[in-house]
């Protein structure tokens, strides 16, 4: 990671995944880059103002803010803690393999 950062354009692309995780229903927003680099992520299910709510939304952040100083989606990926089976254990952890099942 450095500190260099790349603002996204100011009208861009983007999807929508809707997935489960731990039996809650999300949908992730993903944006992007004009060269289709992933630029941003947020995050919608769980009901407001819940501590998952907030969770999510910092990862989102947190997610958002490393990709625009170019950490890779892979490299992420290669960070997150997984189960047995491969699944994530967080999240955190289950909204970066979504992104790095996308498009």
């Amino acid at each position: 990671m450095n500190d260099d950062y790349e603002s996204l354009p100011p009208r861009r692309a983007n999807h929508t995944v809707d997935f489960v995780f731990e039996g809650f229903r999300f949908q992730l927003t993903i944006g992007y880059y004009r060269d289709g680099r992933i630029g941003e992520v947020s995050l919608a299910g769980p009901r407001s103002g819940t501590a998952l709510s907030h969770i999510a939304a910092d990862s989102c952040e947190l997610i958002t803010e490393l990709l625009h100083r170019y950490v890779s989606v892979e490299t992420l990926t290669e960070l997150i803690r997984r189960k047995e089976d491969g699944n994530a254990e967080s999240i955190i952890g289950e909204i970066i393999l979504q992104l790095a099942q996308s498009p």
